[in-house]
């Protein structure tokens, strides 16, 4: 027959409860766990989800300047270039939108926007090959506030410059490339709703004749 003492009793009851609480604590820590993973889980498919969206408005950028037709009425004079013949009147006008090429207030091209650029590209080699292309950068008139840009013809310049090192990556010749900033100074809406200033921000690639 066994003889339990009143200390043997509290040794024993001490060792159950510091079981239960170690217990307890590691369940708590896989819990914790699970949830970081589910967290983690919902950014990478949020992240997949973003990097799809800009891959589809990319290759419907690419799909929608590939089937541009040239258009010469109403050309107007340009500037004529740097060791090139005399002036030349605009021809074909390619239209991005920033929302496709760059994050707000960023000159730094996202990884859809490389792929559109690259598609006016192979258009350019294949269709205008020696032909002059200027590389124009458009702002609306919202004034910069957090930004490293002073302004937005300082960030439409760097919009532009961005472009036109693609263009020139990728088989253009950097001699046949202009670039200008114009800031809001060109808008092709009204900036007074947010639709206008949307169609506002955008880079034009003119192919000149």
């Amino acid at each position: 027959m066994r003889r339990f003492t009143a200390g043997g009793v509290v040794l024993v009851l001490a060792l159950s409860a510091a079981a239960g609480c170690s217990n307890t604590k590691y369940t708590e820590q896989i819990e914790q766990q699970k949830l970081e993973i589910s967290r983690l889980q919902e950014k990478n498919y949020q992240i997949e989800m973003e990097l799809s969206r800009q891959k589809a408005q990319a290759d419907e950028a690419a799909r929608r300047a590939a089937q541009m037709s040239p258009a010469t009425e109403g050309a107007t004079p340009v500037a004529d270039h740097p060791g090139k013949g005399a002036a030349r009147g605009e021809g074909e006008r390619i239209v991005l939108d920033s929302s496709v090429l760059f994050a707000s207030g960023s000159a730094t091209l996202t990884a859809g926007g490389v792929n559109a650029v690259k598609g006016v590209a192979a258009k350019i080699k294949k269709t205008y090959a020696g032909h002059l292309v200027r590389v124009e950068g458009h702002t609306d008139n919202t004034p910069i506030k957090r930004s490293k840009f002073a302004s937005n013809e300082e960030l439409s310049t760097a919009r532009a410059e961005a472009v036109a090192k693609i263009l020139a990556q990728n088989g253009v010749p950097e001699g046949d490339i202009q670039v200008v900033g114009l800031g809001d100074s060109k808008p092709r809406a009204s900036n007074s709703t947010a639709d206008g200033r949307a169609k506002n921000r955008r880079v034009e690639i003119i192919i000149l004749q």
